[in-house]
């Protein structure tokens, strides 16, 4: 099994008995109780990433999913936080925040920023997450995108935030990273194109 596995597998057994806790199991169906769940961490250490994933999953009420999603009372918003485990130079502070903002208008999770109080650099991302056993089939393709798009971004992030990367260098990743994702949207609307032929 390989790391990226091992992670999705132990995000997975944790949200299973969080959920369990609360009186909800995904074979009955049950209806998931309308109160944000506790955070649940999870460390996962990043040698290669000079850092750790801090994998922090916790869930909003359900009257700000109506409000922000429009979905169905079953769903809840889960939250997936990373934390880099790197210290941020005082000068390269402003510059950081142009990458963090400039990021979040490239990214489809707009999560990224610079926690002043723990002096790291922090990527939320969130996904609207449905009550049912489908949901926990659906959950390691979702951490997979996830896992790749976080190890993409956190050297990268953590060069910049340490002085040994330029914004420049960040726009020609972001370029490339944009690319790449045209790419892989297209592969996958020609694969349904020809599925629904």
């Amino acid at each position: 099994m390989s790391e990226v596995e091992e992670t999705q597998e132990t995000i997975i057994r944790r949200l299973s008995q969080v959920f369990a806790k609360k009186g909800w199991n995904p074979e009955k169906r049950r209806p998931v109780p309308q109160i944000p769940l506790e955070s649940v961490q999870i460390s996962i250490p990043r040698a290669e990433n000079n850092g750790v994933w801090v994998v922090d999953i916790f869930a909003t009420p359900q009257p700000l999913l109506e409000r922000v999603y429009q979905v169905p009372e079953n769903f809840h918003l889960l939250q997936f936080l990373l934390e880099l485990d790197c210290s941020v130079k005082q000068e390269y502070l402003e510059q950081l925040f142009l990458l963090l903002s400039r990021a979040n208008k490239m990214l489809s999770f707009p999560g990224l920023f610079y926690d002043e109080m723990d002096q790291k650099i922090k990527l939320r991302i969130s996904t609207p997450f449905a009550a049912s056993k489908q949901a926990y089939l659906n959950l390691p393709p979702l951490l997979g995108m996830l896992t790749e798009e976080l190890e993409r971004w956190a050297p990268i992030i953590a060069d910049i935030a340490t002085g040994n990367k330029t914004l420049d260098d960040l726009n020609r990743e972001a370029q490339k990273w944009a690319a790449q994702m045209g790419q892989k949207m297209q592969t996958r609307q020609e694969a349904s194109d020809k599925i629904s032929e």
